[in-house]
């Protein structure tokens, strides 16, 4: 035994505590080490997560300091909330002394998301008692009820299973916001797991998204080209739907497609595969205004250059279409005008963006979230796709 156990044995004996007790105690405590090991873990990484929040928002002596008391500009309210907000991940916090209780906050919470019209469900049963006036089951003024907020709600059933069946009936178009309660309160029922919260979440969002994701694309616009005709002058979207004999008979003659991004020269390796052994050499021809072709695809476009030239695909860079005669395409290039020649011209250039404003007009007087992603917020190229898709999922499940 060491000096400073035999020590604390002795000062336990001064205490009164018989030598069999202070044994067993040991004994017990020796059992649980590793149980407390592992709450000092926590501990420890809880400690981490604020401090680093603490670094991240520079929190510092001039937080401390005395303010006006009207609340403008205060640097230690607004820290202190941010440090909150990174410690919860969550997008915003609200830590305020006029915030007297749990259930003053509960309330600020259901009445800020909540109008008239609206219906609260709770599939955990009864919420506390003291948000029965808030919500109006018991008639209250000022609750929610008197305003026109609905509430539902799904008792648990006898085994305090949740019932899954009564929750997706009682979902419905006006059901904005659901409130689930994990302590038991004053019921009977045990309180809620993390693990069973996630598990009703995540039944509650698959039948009712809170988010909607606006990704309605672009649509091609086209080049105007004087004496083009219609019947000749087609999408690189129109050409990929176009049926098989119609895209040989086109092949038939000499091709030009205006545009060196991504969609002209995979359009170029679409009917580069399909080119008749009797087609003209450079039977296809790429027209692009920039000095490079595949700028938008990076270290991707080379190798698919490779492949074009290969099939005998020509390219035109810092070149411009325009005017079309009977089979010439006139082009400029810099200060100099010639033609070649195209029986059909594919437009694989300019999009603009497509936004259903009916749908996101509709998503704003319902009060749901939302984003508009891809082509039909910002036309892009597919690495900026991939980028913003990524942040989003971030944004919404990883935050």
């Amino acid at each position: 035994m060491e000096q400073r156990d035999k020590i604390l044995e002795e000062y336990y004996a001064q205490m009164g505590i018989a030598k069999p007790v202070y044994d067993f105690c040991m004994k017990v405590e020796e059992e649980l080490k590793d149980r407390f090991l592992s709450i000092d873990k926590t501990a420890e990484c809880n400690q981490m997560k604020v401090l680093r929040a603490m670094q991240k928002n520079h929190l510092s002596e001039a937080c401390f300091a005395p303010t006006t008391g009207y609340g403008y500009n205060d640097i230690g309210r607004e820290t202190l909330e941010k440090i909150y907000a990174d410690v919860f991940g969550t997008e915003d916090a609200l830590v305020r002394p006029q915030i007297t209780c749990g259930t003053h906050a509960l309330a600020l919470a259901l009445m800020s998301q909540l109008r008239p019209g609206d219906e609260l469900l709770s599939p955990v049963g009864k919420p506390y008692d003291t948000l029965e006036e808030v919500i109006g089951i018991r008639p209250s003024n000022g609750s929610l009820a008197e305003y026109g907020i609905s509430y539902r709600q799904v008792d648990l059933l006898p085994d305090g299973e949740f019932d899954w069946d009564g929750i997706e009936k009682a979902l419905n178009e006006k059901t904005k916001l659901v409130t689930i309660q994990r302590s038991k309160g004053y019921a009977s029922r045990p309180t809620l797991s993390v693990k069973r919260i996630g598990e009703l979440i995540h039944f509650i969002k698959e039948r009712k998204p809170y988010f909607t994701v606006v990704a309605t694309g672009s649509r091609p616009e086209k080049q105007p080209i004087e004496g083009l005709p219609d019947e000749k002058y087609f999408t690189a979207q129109e050409i990929l739907q176009m049926p098989e004999e119609k895209i040989a008979e086109m092949l038939q003659g000499t091709v030009a497609i205006l545009g060196g991004g991504a969609v002209g020269l995979e359009t170029a390796a679409f009917l580069a595969q399909r080119l008749p052994e009797s087609a003209a050499e450079f039977g296809i021809k790429i027209i692009e205004q920039k000095e490079k072709m595949g700028m938008d695809m990076g270290a991707m476009a080379r190798p698919l250059l490779n492949e074009l030239k290969k099939k005998n695909v020509s390219f035109l860079t810092t070149t411009t279409a325009t005017l079309m005669d009977g089979s010439k395409l006139y082009v400029k290039i810099g200060e100099m005008t010639l033609f070649v020649s195209a029986d059909t011209v594919i437009w694989a250039g300019g999009s603009e963006s497509v936004v259903d404003t009916e749908l996101t007009m509709w998503l704003m007087d319902e009060r749901m979230s939302y984003a508009v992603v891809g082509d039909a917020n910002e036309i892009g190229d597919g690495g900026t796709a991939i980028k913003d898709a990524y942040e989003l999922y971030t944004h919404l499940y990883l935050a």
